[in-house]
């Protein structure tokens, strides 16, 4: 019983680290000598709530220590008491489990007596952690919805990027072609602008399937069949 009211103590103290650290200390040895006693494993929980709500990355293992302490205190006591779905609530939050936090304050709310003269006080501090929940599950999502946006900008970036580089290699190749049909007969350099325009059409399909990716296979097909032809007229023009 030491070990448990020094726990309480230090626990009800200010929230120095060091005053946390004793207290989460006390209860641990309280729980080791106590094991069956709900309350002394609901306060081994609740302080580590308590800790963890003033971290800025809580131990995902502590937390999970102190959830199944409460669990525990839980069904021992054969769900007597409600607060100790409250700190269940605190710490399915803390996990990112908001569905079993909205479900544990639920319960929290539904087993107060309404004639306890604390009933008010404790419903005042149910809606604080309601609260609290609500507010974590919409920045969780928020924070969700900004890696998607950011993913996407650089999926954008990088798909800008890959149109300009293939631009300029198209540029590249229709003045390398121009040139080279400057010196050429009137055939010739007619082939060879073809054979370029079917070349051009081809890269801009294979491109088109591999970043855009629409549907549609029989505008595909017409594409590319009339690239091919482009390739193989302008080939024997100038052959």
């Amino acid at each position: 019983m030491f070990f448990f009211m020094q726990a309480e103590y230090y626990a009800s103290l200010n929230d120095d680290l060091v005053n946390r650290d004793a207290a989460m200390r006390f209860a641990d040895q309280a729980v080791e000598r106590l094991p069956g006693v709900p309350g002394v494993l609901h306060l081994a929980a609740e302080i580590i709530a308590d800790y963890s709500d003033r971290q800025p990355s809580p131990d995902r293992d502590l937390l999970l220590t102190a959830d199944r302490r409460v669990r525990q205190a839980i069904a021992i006591s054969s769900d007597g008491y409600a607060r100790y779905h409250a700190t269940l609530a605190r710490l399915c939050t803390l996990r990112g489990d908001f569905a079993g936090a909205w479900a544990s304050i639920a319960r929290a709310v539904d087993g107060e007596d309404s004639s306890d003269p604390e009933y008010a006080l404790r419903i005042g501090s149910y809606q604080l952690i309601r609260s609290r929940i609500q507010y974590v599950q919409e920045t969780e999502q928020l924070r969700s919805r900004q890696e998607e946006a950011s993913g996407e900008l650089r999926r954008i970036r990088g798909q800008i990027l890959e149109i300009m580089d293939l631009l300029a290699a198209v540029i590249a190749l229709i003045t390398t072609a121009a040139n080279i049909a400057s010196g050429q007969s009137a055939r010739a350099a007619g082939g060879l602008m073809t054979l370029t325009g079917g070349v051009i059409l081809l890269v801009f399909w294979a491109f088109h399937l591999l970043i855009v990716d629409t549907p549609g296979t029989r505008q595909r097909l017409v594409v590319l069949a009339l690239g091919v032809m482009l390739v193989l007229g302008g080939w024997a023009r100038m052959g």
